[in-house]
């Protein structure tokens, strides 16, 4: 699927690993934030943003890109099909 090397925290078929999330994606963004929101974000909030960004990003893999798959290639076959029958 071309997807971006993610230095190692996706498993099996590009499923992330459990916790690869908080370990790479937070973390590098967290030093964004002020200390101030750093230090008032509970953990569980943390957790539940985590949980998430996991969740979406399973069902964008596995069910909204081949569903577009699909789409795609029936479109490509109506196309194909028009074009036939325009000759």
């Amino acid at each position: 699927m071309g997807w971006p090397a993610d230095g190692g925290h996706t498993g099996l078929l590009g499923v992330p690993r459990p916790g690869a999330w908080r370990a790479g994606w937070w973390h590098t963004r967290a030093g964004s934030l002020p200390p101030q929101l750093q230090s008032r974000v509970p953990e569980s909030l943390l957790h539940f943003a985590e949980c998430c960004r996991e969740l979406l990003l399973f069902l964008v893999r596995s069910c909204l890109l081949p569903l577009l798959q699909c789409v795609a290639a029936a479109l490509e076959r109506g196309w194909e099909h028009c074009v036939a029958s325009c000759k």
